[in-house]
């Protein structure tokens, strides 16, 4: 880090050669390759797990179960995260902005490696956040299929459809017009 510091050309090196030389490094260092394959709305493609492909599913599981069963573990709310959160709705409606929470959807396998006390703690900061701030609470957990989600807390193509419909309609009774 001080090195680069130091000298940002030598430090950024790898980054120049990635923007200047592109055809000269192995596609996997160029420079673009996080968002290549951006589409005309600027969205990236997800994980596209078929609902029948169950042993895909299940390896995207296996991949990512240890890591996640630690991270969980002991795991508390952080509270610079929840002071930046609060942050971000005031901005957000001293913007005029309209504001509520969603807990995304996560398989029930996925959901099952929280343990007892860090998911009881996680739902009730959610709801208390949502009422003191006075803003709608959206609990998506369970409302999509095990099989829609590719690795247990990422909607496959096939489950981002239904799952937009079902928040579109949750979002128009939680904002009705004003």
């Amino acid at each position: 880090l001080w090195a680069a510091r130091l000298n940002p050309i030598s430090g950024a090196r790898g980054k120049w050669a990635a923007l200047a030389l592109p055809r000269h490094l192995p596609t996997n260092r160029h420079a673009d390759l996080a968002w290549r394959d951006l589409d005309r709305w600027g969205w990236l493609p997800g994980l596209d797990v078929r609902p029948d492909d169950a042993e895909t599913r299940a390896a995207f599981l296996r991949h990512y179960r240890d890591d996640y069963r630690r991270w969980f573990d002991g795991h508390t709310i952080d509270p610079r995260s929840d002071r930046a959160l609060r942050e971000a709705v005031a901005v957000a409606r001293a913007h005029g902005a309209r504001v509520g929470l969603l807990f995304m959807p996560e398989a029930s396998e996925f959901r099952g490696w929280y343990p007892p006390e860090v998911e009881k703690a996680g739902r009730s900061h959610f709801r208390a956040l949502a009422e003191e701030l006075g803003v709608p609470a959206l609990d998506a957990r369970e409302w999509m299929a095990d099989d829609l989600l590719a690795d247990g807390h990422h909607l496959s193509r096939t489950g981002a459809g239904p799952f937009t419909e079902r928040l579109g309609a949750a979002v128009t009774r939680a904002f009705p017009p004003q």
